[in-house]
């Protein structure tokens, strides 16, 4: 019999299922490969009210069947959707008001159907207290039921409601409205024995069928494969506080559902028709060609993309090169701009490069600071040239093809730094420019936590004591390097530790214990093994990719569904993650914000820097670098932390390319030692104090870096140089496929580096020898004049450098706002600053507000405390006779908000500044409801609660923001010193006051006791440091 499975979770029912799809597959083809009978031919992907898995279902498919895993097996799209009567009172509703319906795309009109109801749902959530329902009105499923096969689902459908609730007739309707609004719809039989809601919804479904001839079909509700993985769902369900299921869902079999139907007298047309359904399913998402969705940009008349990028392109030459600063190498940036423009045009990407420009153009005139540039688009002269980027990758030896390369068709991919206050304004443009249908961002999935998933196992666990529990997740932290510590983080950390350029040695070698440790309590206990990696297998939540931006040329939910983010979405969602994006060939650009940029950038606007300082290449200020070697790297952008620090002394930094020497080499790869004890850092320390170092290599490659390799663009024109490869296939030859420490290619490339020969292979696809076919991709060494010993000796420094060498684009690129930060240090101390600490203190972080504190005071600029006449919201930079100095702001006391800091700047701006604290009293206490605070405070609908009386009138209470505890701590920052020094008598004050001249006794404090160390423990309690004396941490 030809079966299909037709309702199945897999991990992207988050919460729900652990089960990734590619296991699926595998399972059936392991059933049909063991069974002659019967055979599964199909698998529906009917996540809960989602189709984020469907890309990786599909994937898994096609990859299965062509790496020779799997016989060819169906895919069917769809999800169990959830739908809801109306939207009006979304918010009051319960979780029995929210059905499931399964729906599967018949063909690709049901496919766009079942994106646009999906995407319906996405939009429309209903919030329960521990989760989220996406959830779409019954009318929207009527709009859109064509192309699409319905199945009633199970306990929760609407049809199953009813009839738990003795409304047969009603559920007999419900079935024949779903038959008219669907092009087909079953009744969906569940062989749940141990549940009798199930078993009675079965009954009045075989009762339906026989009165009104709707077909009938049975599935399994499928969560998992085997019954015994019943024991990770229910681990599931319990880390997430949720109900533990009663039923086993595991993937029935044929033979399981024909026995289970002749045993319960169900009609095996129940299961034959899966197989029917299946075929009536014929959906390929195969994108169509690799431009499909590529927005085409919208020309002055006359032009075409490709006319108009060359025409924009050389106006930026022109104004750079030829209006600006002076080149004697014009002819060589000409033919490096065609050469370039070439390739763009050739392979379809004007467009993404006018997109661009037209983005950027719009953020630089519109006051939202852009980065310099980041990644491998540094190294394109067109894209320095449309203000793109701004550094000169000519003048700085970088490479176009890192970039995009003429050798693979891979998308380009130009990542933007934006000031990450004005991220939402410069992702909304994409919006008002292109159409809110025709933009999105884009989702990524988060796994469970090692520590989390080791803790819910050995919950269930009564084989281990809680000390021991306790002891095995004590040192293992929630997030290193900003990402959350998971299994598949830490094993990737073991095995590949120069991938991680975010984490510092230490972080690097503490994961590595922590990995070693679970390793030896995984082969003590295979069981709790299996039981940890299927959970951190797992989604926890769904969150936005960091700076993903998807532009498109078509509606976008015709061919992916969408959803409403988190709080920090600027746009509609996409439910497919970044590698379902680039699977679609969908045109992405990364917009993400740099709070680098933003503090640069108010530290320019109290200054009064103009935007052309910030774009300006001149980075030659011999004052800045000597700054730097000084150690004054403070906030200095990437070079604060103490190893960067010592390498700008060390390395003896005096221009950019030093900077990002130090910038590409502060990584954990170049920093490890390697099997002679030395690292690249010492390697190239001992270049610079003058000395002879080992494998010194060409003078055309290495020059900038005193022979030591430290960059992947060195790798490559060493292997055009050495090699003769092409820039393209010396980026895909060696840097690429050498990083990856694949033992077999390496020994295959370095055939064709050396020899420029094809290799031989043994049966088991190992490199056995040395061909006398010549090498596709080059030349060799030995034909360009190499010797053999040169060119092996060569070859195995490019083997051991590659794994940690630094794109040197993106390392130039951050060097620049290295040496912009530090100019800013050096010439105006007391505004970067002030910038500084605004930053930190929107961040919470007090150790660094008070290490930059320090800084500031030994460079004798004076700090004061907060004042409630003179304080601005954040720090803030004025003059003491004549010498700038720093202001605490009112928002860095703690248990001051913005209610308070407005409603102080409302009554200085309408009455004038306080003249004294009783004025102060008065005006913010005594007056409240009767004065200006009570006028301006309602205008705020949050500070106003409305009641009737007891006849009935509706009195208007307006909440007074100054508390106790608000006062208290201006008092003990300093905010009235102005008034009186002595903090105990403005308490004493204040408490009198408040108690309308009744005197506390016992709150009253002695004033005659107040001094400078109390007056510095007050600060450091409401500020984290102390303002009017000696920083102390």
């Amino acid at each position: 019999m030809r079966y299909a499975l037709l309702h199945n979770h897999t991990k992207f029912s988050i919460k729900d299922s652990l089960t990734p799809p590619v296991e699926y597959v595998k399972a059936i083809n392991e059933y049909n490969n063991s069974n002659g009978e019967h055979e599964i031919v199909a698998f529906a992907l009917t996540d809960n009210s989602n189709m984020y898995g469907l890309i990786d279902y599909h994937k898994a498919c096609i990859e299965q069947v062509e790496n020779n895993i799997c016989k060819k097996l169906k895919p069917i799209y769809g999800n169990e959707i959830y739908h809801i009567d109306s939207y009006i009172d979304i918010a009051k509703l319960k979780y029995e008001e929210i059905y499931h319906l399964v729906l599967l795309a018949a063909n690709e009109e049901g496919l766009e159907n079942l994106y646009a109801i999906t995407t319906e749902a996405g939009i429309h959530k209903v919030k329960l207290p521990s989760y989220e329902m996406p959830s779409a009105e019954e009318g929207y499923l009527e709009e859109h039921g064509r192309g699409i096969i319905a199945l009633s689902g199970g306990l929760y459908s609407k049809i199953g409601h009813f009839i738990i609730n003795d409304q047969y007739e009603e559920a007999k309707d419900l079935a024949l409205y779903f038959q008219n609004i669907f092009d087909e719809f079953y009744l969906e039989i569940l062989p749940y024995d141990d549940c009798d809601e199930v078993m009675c919804i079965n009954r009045a479904l075989l009762k339906i069928h026989k009165e009104t001839g709707l077909p009938l079909v049975i599935t399994g509700d499928t969560h998992y494969i085997y019954k015994e993985d019943k024991e990770y769902q229910d681990i599931l369900k319990s880390i997430n506080n949720m109900e533990v299921s009663k039923v086993n869902s595991h993937m029935r079999t044929p033979e399981e559902m024909i026995s289970w139907c002749k045993g319960n007298d169900i009609p095996l047309e129940a299961v034959e028709n899966t197989g029917k359904i299946a075929d009536k399913c014929n959906v390929d998402i195969t994108p169509k060609g690799t431009k499909s969705l590529m927005p085409s940009f919208k020309c002055p008349k006359g032009y075409t993309p490709n006319s108009y990028l060359k025409k924009e392109m050389f106006l930026g030459f022109k104004k750079k090169f030829l209006l600006g600063k002076k080149t004697s190498s014009i002819k060589k940036y000409i033919k490096r701009l065609n050469y370039e423009y070439t390739i763009i045009t050739s392979m379809g990407y004007s467009s993404y490069f006018l997109i661009l420009w037209d983005w950027c153009r719009y953020c630089k005139n519109n006051d939202i600071l852009l980065g310099p540039g980041r990644g491998s688009c540094t190294g394109s002269l067109i894209a320095y040239c449309l203000d793109i980027t701004n550094i000169d990758p000519v003048k700085n030896n970088l490479i176009f093809e890192r970039f995009l390369n003429p050798e693979r068709m891979d998308e380009p991919d130009i990542d933007t730094d934006v000031s990450s206050v004005d991220r939402k304004e410069a992702i909304e443009y994409f919006q008002n420019k292109y159409g809110i249908e025709y933009v999105c961002q884009i989702a990524a999935f988060n796994k469970y936590k090692i520590k989390s998933a080791i803790k819910a196992v050995l919950a269930r666990n009564n084989g281990y004591d809680n000390k021991f529990k306790n002891d095995i997740t004590r040192n293992i932290p929630d997030f290193l390097g900003g990402e959350s510590v998971t299994y598949e983080l830490l094993e990737d950390i073991k095995k590949n530790p120069y991938n991680h350029n975010k984490l510092s040695q230490r972080e690097i070698n503490q994961a590595a214990i922590i990995y070693d440790k679970l390793q030896k309590l995984f082969a003590r206990d295979r069981k709790l093994e299996r039981a940890v990696k299927k959970l951190c297998g797992g989604i926890s939540k769904v969150s936005i990719h960091a700076g993903g931006v998807v532009i498109s040329s078509q509606k976008i939910k015709k061919h992916m569904p969408l959803m409403v983010g988190s709080e920090s979405a600027v746009l509609l969602v996409s439910q497919f993650n970044m590698e379902g994006i680039h699977y679609l060939h969908g045109l992405k650009i990364d917009v993400l914000g740099l709070k680098s940029l933003s503090i640069i950038k108010e530290a320019m606007k109290t200054i009064g820097l103009e935007r052309r300082w910030f774009q300006s290449d001149d980075t030659n200020d011999e004052k800045v670098y000597r700054f730097l070697r000084n150690g004054n790297t403070k906030n200095i952008f990437q070079m604060s932390k103490y190893v960067a620090t010592q390498m700008i002394r060390d390395f003896k930094v005096s221009d950019l390319d030093g900077l990002s020497t130090v910038n590409a080499c502060n990584r954990p790869g170049p920093l490890a030692k390697g099997v002679d004890g030395k690292s690249m850092v010492d390697k190239y320390k001992a270049a610079v104090m003058g000395r002879d170092i080992e494998n010194n290599l060409i003078d055309s490659v290495g020059k900038d870096t005193k022979g030591v390799l430290i960059y992947q663009e060195q790798l490559i024109k060493l292997g055009q140089v050495m090699a003769g490869y092409s820039l393209g296939n010396a980026d895909l030859r060696i840097r690429k496929t050498i990083a990856k420490k694949d033992k077999g290619r390496i020994a295959e490339i370095r055939n064709e580096f050396v020899y420029g020969k094809q290799s031989l292979f043994n049966e088991k696809g190992e490199v056995c020898g040395i061909s006398k076919e010549p090498s596709k991709y080059c030349v060799g060494a030995l034909r360009l004049g190499f010797s053999e010993e040169e060119a092996l000796r060569v070859f195995k420094n490019i083997e051991t450098s590659a794994a940690y060498c630094f794109n040197k684009s993106h390392s130039y690129a951050y060097a620049f706002l290295a040496y912009k930060t530090a100019w800013l240090s050096l010439y105006y101390p007391a505004e970067y600053a002030a910038a500084c600490m605004n930053f930190y203190a929107m961040d919470g972080k007090t150790e660094e507000i008070t290490k930059t504190l320090g800084e500031v005071k030994q460079r004798h600029i004076k700090i004061f405390p907060p004042d409630i006449n003179e304080s601005k919201a954040d720090f803030n930079v004025g003059l003491n006779n004549g010498d700038k100095s720093i202001r605490f702001g009112l928002l860095g006391i703690k248990e001051i908000g913005k209610t308070v800091l407005d409603s102080v700047r409302v009554l200085i701006k309408i009455d004038g500044p306080f003249t004294s604290f009783d004025d102060f009293l008065k005006r913010t206490l005594d007056d409240v409801n009767n004065g200006t605070l009570r006028k301006e405070l309602s205008k705020n609908y949050a500070n106003v609660t409305r009641k009737r009386d007891k006849n009935g009138k509706i009195v208007i209470n307006v909440r007074n923001p100054f508390s106790k505890r608000n006062v208290t701590a201006l008092i003990k920052a300093g905010a009235f010193d102005r008034f009186e020094l002595n903090r105990y008598k403005l308490f004493n004050d204040f408490i009198k006051f408040r108690n309308k001249k009744k005197e506390l006794e016992s709150e009253l404090l002695e004033e005659k006791n107040f001094n400078r160390e109390k007056k510095l423990q007050w600060e450091l309690e409401t500020l984290g440091y102390n303002a009017s004396g000696d920083v102390r941490s």
